[in-house]
């Protein structure tokens, strides 16, 4: 299982990187019996979103795809989600976008509707496997 949290306290330079900043991301991948958690900085986890991704994809089991608690995010859960991880599904038939995991930028957590939000993208805390 891996999970991603975001930290605002007990902050160490970034894994990945080196730099400190005033955010960081705890990243735990759990493997069998062994655990291991680090943290990088906002620009790191943006730079590592494809390995991120494959890693999540490996983990991911059956039962994590009949889990009821990866509904769409409402606004109000976007609003509060700035700065953090998010499966970014795309909603418009066009070549240049697809789905991926994203950071959600402040700018559009502020004010998703603006950017037309269950119109043209949705966003789910896990990535959305069609089954």
């Amino acid at each position: 299982m891996i999970t991603i949290e975001k930290n605002n306290q007990n902050l160490w330079p970034c894994t990945n990187c080196g730099t400190k900043e005033e955010t960081v991301y705890n990243i735990t991948i759990e493997n069998n019996e062994f655990g291991n958690t680090f943290q990088i900085c906002g620009k790191c986890l943006k730079d590592m979103q494809q390995e991120i991704q494959s890693a999540c994809d490996d983990q991911i089991t059956s039962s994590d795809l009949s889990k009821t608690d990866n509904e769409p995010l409402t606004v109000e859960e976007i609003k509060a989600m700035a700065g953090e991880p998010y499966w970014h599904k795309t909603l418009q038939d066009v070549d240049y976008l697809y789905d991926e995991w994203r950071i959600l930028d402040a700018h559009i957590a502020e004010n998703p509707e603006t950017y037309h939000y269950g119109k043209n993208w949705i966003a789910y805390r896990n990535k959305k496997k069609n089954v």
